[in-house]
């Protein structure tokens, strides 16, 4: 390593020329990838392995230097005149005009680099990292191209998030393709005019993903009850469809359940009485205690409405120490019980 003295404005008084000799025919595809970057956006870049022959550094007064080189490492090409800011990322549908976004991000940016051969590189993440975002410009004229794009995080670093972290994020990788549109705005503020842009991906996940988190989102808020995001990798369908059909029964649907083999508990004084009906529809209040995700969620009041059905007590039951007895339902049609809240 060699160290140059220098004053704090030598600079600003004179530029030092820095030149260094390179051999692009020694680079492998992934250093002439970086390289190519470098000179275009003015992103970083190490060259070495035989890249690099030397360099020259010149200062006055006999204080630049010359020589070997085995390795360079240029950092990013930033300005202090164009700090990084916040944009929303805003979704649109495709058509003309503005509408509600379905869906958007907060983007927080980093600064913009820009390199000798004139690109500008502008980078930014969401508040929770689990998405980066890219512009390029290829030159600095208003009508250069552009093209932008994001990375989404591997599914597995979603998993113990708050489910309401992460939902955003899920809306907006569901919502990134053709023909929506990209819209951008200012942090607080109404959508930019002219800066509509295609999106011509197509989708980057299965809508299923965002659907049941949508579910469990619902069930978290309805229940008040904290949920973390599971392994997206390993939901199995009896998951989804118990979460999909939980959310259903919160926003006042109903959930089937198979009627026989359940059993209602009765004071066992009474269960002449209720072997002796017959089989008629019933409505008993149900407690439904589920799983959701890992997590355990206390539902709200919640109704049994059976079927025709009779009840019968098995011979070896016995009471307990409430002094009440189960009595299996014993359904006389095909029709299934359903669960729904209590009124």
């Amino acid at each position: 390593m060699h160290i140059i003295a220098r004053y704090e404005l030598a600079t600003e008084d004179v530029p030092i020329p820095i030149s260094i000799w390179i051999d692009p025919s020694t680079m492998d595809e992934t250093a002439t990838a970086a390289w190519a970057s470098a000179l275009q956006y003015g992103t970083p870049v190490e060259l070495g392995d035989g890249v690099v022959s030397h360099g020259e550094i010149g200062l006055p007064a006999a204080l630049g230097w010359s020589g070997p080189i085995a390795r360079v490492t240029l950092g990013e090409a930033t300005s202090p005149t164009m700090p990084g800011g916040n944009l929303r990322w805003c979704i649109l549908p495709p058509g003309q005009g503005w509408v509600a976004p379905i869906a958007e991000l907060l983007i927080h940016g980093d600064p913009p680099t820009s390199g000798p051969a004139g690109g500008t590189q502008a980078t930014g993440h969401d508040g929770s990292r689990l998405i980066r975002t890219q512009i390029l410009m290829d030159g600095d004229s208003p009508n250069a191209a552009g093209r932008l794009s994001f990375t989404l995080a591997d599914l597995v670093e979603f998993a113990g998030r708050p489910v309401q972290q992460v939902l955003p994020v899920l809306r907006f990788a569901t919502e990134w393709h053709s023909p929506n549109r990209l819209v951008f705005a200012p942090e607080h503020g109404p959508l930019i005019a002219d800066s509509d842009q295609p999106i011509p991906t197509p989708p980057q996940l299965d809508q299923w993903m965002l659907r049941y988190s949508e579910a469990l989102a619902l069930i978290s808020e309805r229940t008040g009850t904290p949920i973390s995001m599971p392994d997206l990798t390993n939901v199995s369908v009896e998951d989804h469809n118990v979460v999909r059909a939980i959310a259903e029964l919160l926003q006042g649907g109903s959930v089937p359940l198979t009627a026989a083999g359940q059993t209602i508990m009765v004071d066992e004084a009474e269960v002449p009485s209720f072997e002796a009906q017959p089989p008629v529809a019933r409505t008993y209040p149900y407690t439904l205690v589920v799983t959701v995700a890992g997590n355990s969620v206390s539902m709200p009041a919640a109704e049994l409405r059976l079927p025709e059905a009779r009840l019968v007590r098995a011979p070896d039951s016995v009471a307990d120490e409430h002094g009440q007895v189960p009595l299996t339902i014993v359904p006389v049609t095909d029709s299934p019980a359903i669960v729904v809240l209590a009124t």
